[in-house]
């Protein structure tokens, strides 16, 4: 009964903030119903069985799409600022290593 229950439960949190998170939450619940069955298997019953992490994992990584699909504007400004913070990280190191030198 913990693999029905651990599924339910992920997917329960995930249709609670589906409506706030545009559907990804679903996803993500659902990946960590399947990491829960993994968890609890091996506190539980010490079962060593690799098999829900696989689909925890595929979920995951699908609702990590989805959510990049759903926010093109707050990455769109990331690729402005990139440039920019990764000049003034260069500045910094060097005179970190300057100073140190």
């Amino acid at each position: 009964m913990i693999i029905p229950g651990s599924i339910l439960a992920g997917l329960s949190v995930g249709v609670t903030f589906a409506s706030v998170t545009g559907g990804v939450s679903v996803l993500w619940g659902l990946a960590a119903g399947f990491c829960s069955i993994l968890l609890l298997g091996r506190m539980l019953f010490n079962i060593r069985n690799e098999w829900p992490i696989y689909p925890a994992v595929i979920l995951f990584a699908v609702g990590i799409i989805t959510a990049v699909a759903q926010m093109p504007g707050l990455f769109a400004s990331l690729f402005f600022w990139l440039p920019i913070a990764l000049v003034v990280a260069g500045l910094l190191l060097g005179r970190w290593l300057l100073r140190r030198a």
